[in-house]
């Protein structure tokens, strides 16, 4: 029997988690399930989306013993002009060329679509939204990029959440008016 494995959204001053979400659509609202299609919550061009505070929730082993290995990547859909996702698993920081616990790890913060910083759990203020190098990374980092317990090498061995992923929309002036492509992300860990 295989672990049960979900994806966990946390929102507003004071972290409120929501287990399970549907779907993680970036917006103008901070909310778990996001319908964009409601013009509230669509975002304006030229703005950033209300980042999104992700975590990989294991909540029930089912007779494996742990697991490990998160890696996330964009796996299909196109950018428009002016669209970026950026993030702390990114095409820059990318295992193992980077320092985890010091541009990687995130703590959970009131989000926010003002902000163009990520602030790291190490305290450094990762810039956003003019270096491409923060975008969502593309294909399969080939190596961990989200970590548990602020390491790439963290195992979860009973209920537990990995570190946080960090997205957040950004538009430009000249993005065209209208939806944005879909895109889809692959989360992939090693279970034993």
């Amino acid at each position: 029997m295989a672990a049960t494995v979900n994806i966990s959204e946390s929102n507003g001053a004071g972290e409120t988690v929501t287990d399970g979400v549907t779907q993680i659509n970036l917006g103008s609202t901070d909310a778990p399930n996001l319908n964009v299609s409601t013009q509230a919550n669509q975002i304006v061009r030229g703005a950033l989306s209300y980042r999104k505070y992700l975590r990989v929730h294991l909540s029930a082993l089912g007779g494996s013993t742990q697991i490990a290995g998160i890696r996330i990547w964009k796996s299909a859909g196109t950018y428009k002009t002016g669209e970026q996702v950026a993030s702390n698993c990114n095409v820059h920081f990318t295992y193992p060329a980077f320092n985890y616990t010091l541009v990687g790890s995130m703590d959970y913060a009131t989000p926010v679509k003002t902000s163009a910083q990520f602030h790291t759990h190490a305290g450094n203020d990762i810039g956003l939204p003019t270096d491409a190098n923060l975008e969502v990374t593309h294909a399969d980092p080939g190596g961990t990029n989200m970590g548990i317990g602020l390491s790439l090498t963290g195992t979860l061995a009973a209920p537990g959440y990995s570190d946080y992923w960090v997205i957040q929309q950004v538009t430009a002036s000249g993005t065209p008016v209208g939806a944005l492509n879909q895109k889809i992300y692959t989360i992939q860990y090693d279970e034993t």
